[in-house]
C-alpha cells in the first residue's frame, strides 16, 4: 500500500505475464490490503504465470497510483513466484 494513500479503499490490479489481470476494490485495514486469493483461482499464481505486477489504482478514476519504491517513483511492483509455491493461501508482499 502506498504509504501516503490515506483513503479507505483502493483498487488493485495484478498481471500475469500474459496480460490476464486481476482487478478488485478493496477496503484499506490499518494501512494494508488483502488479496483475496479464493476469488483469483487456486492456481492463478504460480511459477509459469510471471513474472506478476501488482498495481494500485485510485478507485473512482483508475488512474495508476505511483509511489517510490527503492528510490525510484514506479506505477506497480514485479515479481515471480518459485516452483513449489502453486498450492498458496497467502502471499504477503512487503514492499514498504
Amino acid at each position: 500500500m502506498p504509504p501516503d494513500y490515506l483513503e479507505p479503499i483502493i483498487t488493485i490490479r495484478v498481471t500475469k505475464s500474459n496480460g490476464i489481470a486481476f482487478e478488485k476494490t478493496i477496503v484499506v485495514e490499518d494501512g494494508l490490503v488483502e488479496i483475496p486469493l479464493e476469488e483469483i483461482g487456486t492456481d492463478w499464481f504460480n511459477p509459469y504465470g510471471g513474472p506478476y505486477t501488482l498495481q494500485y489504482l485510485h478507485p473512482s478514476t483508475q488512474d495508476v497510483i505511483t509511489f517510490n519504491w527503492d528510490g525510484k517513483t514506479v506505477e506497480g511492483v514485479e515479481w515471480n513466484m518459485a516452483p513449489g509455491l502453486s498450492d498458496i493461501t497467502i502471499c504477503t508482499l512487503d514492499i514498504f
